[in-house]
């Protein structure tokens, strides 16, 4: 392991063992899958995981390998009990932001459809759950991106680990899990 893959280790592992999360050098492979699954690959070269809220929460530090690589990310996921509507919720480039640019999902909500690019294969699933107080929270992950595959529900930003941020994220994430839980129990 490179000496930036021992670093980023060691300040996961800190981070977990203050919040009550699992470090595992070893644990990869299912955060290796919801990476891949939502469309941010990379290898994982630190993994820690625990419950927030009662949500399975994992943290990935990824390194950027290969082709067409994006360079080092954060990959923050959480499963949540049941499946969400598939949906991605990409930040609009700030030229499109200006000009209103095109959106494969609009939620009527005009902030969000300003600051996000949302796409989904239901998207009369997906508006459901996109609706306040869910997407004023989404509007404070700050232009991280977010997606929901299955029981998977994920951010990631590019850089390296952060535990003030990390730990915004997945108190995000966990309260993202439990609105939308919510949102589809309630749905007719």
């Amino acid at each position: 392991m490179s000496a930036w893959g021992k670093r980023a280790g060691r300040e996961l592992q800190n981070w977990a063992e203050s919040v009550g999360f699992v470090y595992d050098p070893d644990d990869r492979g299912w955060a290796a899958f919801a990476g891949y699954a939502l469309g941010t690959p990379g290898a994982p070269v630190a993994v820690a995981s625990g419950f927030s809220q009662g949500f399975q929460v994992v943290l990935a530090q990824v390194s950027g390998q290969g082709r067409g690589s994006r360079g080092a990310h954060i990959r923050t996921a959480a499963t949540a009990p049941r499946p969400l509507p598939s949906f991605t919720a990409r930040p609009r480039p700030r030229e499109e932001r200006r000009e209103g640019g095109p959106a494969a999902l609009r939620t009527g909500i005009a902030e969000i459809d300003a600051a996000y690019l949302l796409e989904a294969p239901d998207p009369l699933a997906a508006s459901a759950l996109l609706q306040p107080p869910a997407t004023d929270r989404i509007l404070e992950l700050d232009g991280a991106p977010l997606a929901a595959q299955g029981h998977w529900l994920a951010t990631w930003r590019p850089g390296r680990f952060s535990p003030a941020e990390e730990g915004q994220l997945v108190a995000a994430l966990a309260w993202l899990g439990q609105e939308f839980s919510r949102a589809l129990a309630t749905a007719p």
